[in-house]
């Protein structure tokens, strides 16, 4: 995983120190222990428990609870309505802060950040408003396969420790827009 990607997802800062823009989020949008909001799937395939993705990190769930998809699809779409706050320009990782303050990492694939964008086309930018459904990148999905790399698409919330209880779904089939994790 790059240095930018941690400094930025933890300190708001990218490697070179500079301030990533945050989206400020309403007082009364933020989602209290308890309450109950649905992400969806941000693709079509197979769904798997975090702690099934082959990347230890993830797997352990240090960046916060979540699910893996195995696509089978390359088409890439946003599990929540929200402002996009991150979209590294390999076009391997999203960003994105819901309108009611959860902050979801959608991650595709495992170690493609070393593809350099090969095979990845982005379709949002920092500071995109999306909603739900609608799509932020497109994977060729053979590309990846290709280079040696797993296409698992990580799901996580980072914000997991400020919100209540975070439930997967049962793994199995999903398509895009359905419910896997609940806040």
């Amino acid at each position: 995983m790059a240095v930018a990607f941690f400094l930025t997802l933890f300190f708001g800062v990218t490697k070179d120190n500079d301030k990533v823009d945050e989206a400020p989020v309403a007082a009364d949008a933020i989602v209290e222990p308890g309450a109950n909001a649905a992400l969806a799937s941000p693709v079509n395939g197979q769904l798997i428990a975090l702690a099934d993705v082959q990347d230890k990190v993830f797997a352990s769930g240090v960046l916060g609870s979540g699910v893996g998809v195995i696509p089978s699809d390359g088409a890439i779409v946003s599990p929540v309505t929200g402002t996009v706050i991150t979209a590294f320009p390999t076009g391997h990782a999203y960003g994105i802060r819901s309108e009611e303050g959860i902050e979801v990492l959608i991650h595709i694939g495992i170690d493609t950040v070393s593809m350099k964008g090969d095979g990845f086309t982005p379709q949002v930018a920092k500071g995109d408003h999306v909603s739900a459904g609608d799509p932020i990148a497109s994977v060729d999905l053979k590309k990846v396969t290709a280079a040696g790399f797993d296409p698992t698409v990580i799901m996580v919330v980072t914000n997991s420790k400020k919100l209540g209880s975070i439930d997967a779904s049962t793994p199995g089939q999903v398509t895009v827009g359905v419910p896997v994790l609940s806040v």
